[in-house]
């Protein structure tokens, strides 16, 4: 009675890792995507970057 659980066990293992492997190249061929298309530079570097009610932090971790 033992053995034949064993050896069910080895094969429900067996079946499980065949059936999972199998999955693999579906989810590699799902994670490809569309394509993007080409887009065009932009306006290219900013002088200065105004950024308004903000906190600032310097990274002490004491209180303000």
């Amino acid at each position: 009675m033992i053995e034949n659980g064993v050896q069910l066990m080895k094969i429900s293992k067996i079946i499980s890792a065949i059936v999972l492997m199998s999955a693999c190249p579906i989810q590699l061929g799902w994670a490809q995507g569309i394509e993007v298309p080409e887009r065009a530079d932009g306006e290219g570097q900013y002088e200065r970057l105004v950024l308004r009610g903000g906190y600032i932090i310097d990274g002490t971790g004491s209180p303000a």
